[in-house]
């Protein structure tokens, strides 16, 4: 005991001071004790805790029975700690290297760092062979979510999510930065839809992405085509097939640079486009013309005479027929 008791001599009794019970343990008997319990001297040598000793460990130290969990230092220890970090930087060595700091971009100090860091990383992920089982388990949902659709797909929100998504941005104009960052963005969207390749590949993954298919109208026209013109065109509505950005519902297969685009008469019609029927057919002419095909539109209404399960007469279909023979000979 490093302190002294005190006798109170009126009363008799002998109170002794925490200091009493503090002992100072040399350094030689310290490295005498790590020696005589080190390997297999360890009582715990060799042994590991039972799953139920392990799930008892962790509720104690849940709930703060046992390790530091939810305790907060006293104000005097983190001054101790305080005093102990501003005496350890404060040596003139540490004062040296940190005003150097020339010395952190040497190649020796970098590969230095690096190393270091690859020790601790590893220690944090543990052996080997649990590198190896995190890569794979990795790997297996990385090839799980790109079998499955976005989490999102197909989830509506609630009217009482939209209302108040609608209160938290309502009335908050974009700021300058925000402005800016969107100009940005446009001009740089912009010059990469100059690219035929990039224009080619954003319209590819949106085709994808739409998960497009054939629709009544255009599985009617496939049908139509596989029947009266055989083999010389095939569906490309789904991405498989771009030009200069665009999607054609149906493409020549025999080299020829010709196309055909259904037209719906409600998303084609002048309420949604802004434009005549004349002029919106004439619009996508031009584009395809511009990039050396040849273009045959298709309004939805013409193939209406086409109904699944029935008989029809093939005099019905005489002016599509000659419609399409038209626009091969051309």
């Amino acid at each position: 005991m490093t302190g002294q008791p005190i006798i109170n001599t009126e009363t008799g009794v002998i109170t002794f001071p925490p200091e009493c019970f503090k002992r100072r343990i040399s350094e030689e008997h310290k490295t005498k004790l790590s020696l005589a319990n080190a390997g297999e001297n360890n009582p715990f040598y060799g042994k590991c805790h039972s799953e139920e000793t392990k799930a008892k460990l962790k509720e104690l130290n849940r709930l703060g029975i046992i390790g530091r969990k939810g305790q907060r230092n006293t104000p005097e220890h983190n001054a101790k700690i305080s005093m102990a970090n501003k005496l350890a930087y404060s040596t003139p060595e540490r004062k040296a290297m940190i005003s150097n700091r020339e010395c952190y971009k040497t190649p020796e100090f970098r590969e230095k760092m690096s190393n270091l860091r690859k020790v601790t990383l590893n220690r944090k992920r543990g052996t080997p062979e649990q590198i190896l089982q995190t890569t794979a388990w990795r790997a297996k949902i990385e090839e799980w979510i790109k079998e499955h659709s976005y989490p999102h797909t197909g989830h509506k929100l609630t009217e009482e999510q939209r209302e108040r998504l609608s209160l938290a941005h309502k009335g908050k104009p974009h700021t300058e930065k925000q402005k800016i960052g969107q100009q940005r963005q446009i001009e740089k969207m912009k010059e990469l839809w100059k690219d035929p390749e990039w224009r080619n590949m954003l319209s590819r993954k949106a085709a994808a992405g739409a998960q497009r298919r054939p629709t009544t109208t255009e599985s009617k026209m496939e049908m139509f085509l596989n029947h009266y013109f055989p083999n010389q065109y095939k569906y490309s509505g789904d991405g498989t097939e771009i030009i200069g950005g665009l999607i054609p519902d149906f493409i020549d297969t025999n080299g020829n640079c010709r196309v055909i685009e259904i037209f719906g008469d409600f998303w084609h019609s002048p309420r949604m486009t802004g434009m005549t029927c004349e002029q919106e057919e004439q619009d996508k002419i031009d584009r395809y013309e511009d990039l050396g095909f040849k273009c045959l539109i298709i309004w939805e209404r013409e193939l209406d005479i086409i109904i699944w399960d029935r008989e029809i007469e093939e005099a019905a279909l005489i002016p599509l027929i000659n419609k399409v023979t038209e626009f091969n000979k051309a």
